[in-house]
C-alpha cells in the first residue's frame, strides 16, 4: 500500500511553501477526485500567504517576528497533516491517486518509521458537559497521533473528520451536543509523517 507523506522536517520553509502550493494546484486540477478537501483548500491558501509574509518579515530579526513565523509554520503544518489524512483516506493506498493530490509517496516504510495500529482506544463521558475523554495505549514509533471523529452529512453520508493531532495518548473533545453519540478513531504518525493503521472505533454519549 502506498502512503502519502509530507517529509515536512526535511524541507526548508521556502520548500514547504512551494510544495504546499503544488498540492493545492494538483488537488484543484483533480477536483473530481478530491471533492471535499478537509481542510478546505481556500484555508490552506490563506495559511500559505501568512507563512510567506511572516517569513519575509522575520528577516528583519527580533523575537516577535520570528515567533510569528514559527507560529504560521505550525499552523500550516497542522492543516497539511489533516489534508494528508484526507488524501490517504480517499486514495485507499492507491499511488496514482496520492500523486494526483500532489503528495509524495512512500511505498513502504521500515518498522522503525511506521507505527503499528493504535490499540485499546476508549471513549468515556467527562464530568464536564459536552466533553468526551479519549485514551489509548502509547504506541512505539508514533511521533504524534491523529484523532478523527465521524461526521454525518445531511444527505445521510458521512466521513471521518480529522479533529486534532496530539503527542499524548489521550485527548479531550469539547463542544459536543449533550445526549448525542459520537464515534472516534486514532492513528499513529511516525517519522516522515507515515501513518500507521487506524484503531478500532470507540463511541460514547456526550454528557
Amino acid at each position: 500500500m502506498a502512503i502519502a507523506v509530507l517529509n515536512w522536517n526535511q524541507k526548508t520553509v521556502p520548500e514547504r511553501i512551494i510544495r504546499v502550493k503544488f498540492i493545492v494546484k494538483k488537488m484543484t486540477e483533480n477536483a473530481a477526485v478530491f471533492v471535499a478537501p478537509n481542510p478546505p483548500l481556500s484555508e490552506v491558501d490563506e495559511d500559505i500567504e501568512t507563512l510567506a509574509e511572516a517569513t519575509v518579515n522575520a528577516l528583519a530579526g527580533g523575537y516577535e517576528l520570528t515567533y510569528a513565523k514559527n507560529t504560521a509554520n505550525e499552523v500550516l503544518h497542522g492543516k497539511m497533516v489533516q489534508l494528508q489524512s484526507y488524501v490517504q483516506n480517499i486514495s485507499g493506498g492507491d499511488e496514482g491517486i496520492i500523486l494526483q493530490g500532489g503528495f509524495e509517496v512512500k511505498k513502504s516504510a521500515t518498522p522503525s518509521q511506521t507505527p503499528g495500529q493504535v490499540e485499546n482506544l476508549s471513549a468515556v463521558p467527562s464530568l464536564a458537559e459536552g466533553e468526551i475523554l479519549l485514551n489509548w495505549d502509547p504506541l512505539k514509533y508514533a511521533k504524534v497521533y491523529q484523532v478523527e471523529m465521524w461526521v454525518e452529512g445531511d444527505d445521510g453520508e458521512g466521513f471521518w473528520n480529522p479533529i486534532a493531532t496530539t503527542t499524548k495518548s489521550k485527548f479531550t473533545q469539547t463542544g459536543l451536543v449533550t445526549g448525542t453519540v459520537y464515534r472516534f478513531r486514532v492513528a499513529g504518525i511516525g517519522s516522515s509523517d507515515a501513518f500507521g493503521p487506524y484503531s478500532q472505533e470507540a463511541s460514547s454519549v456526550a454528557p
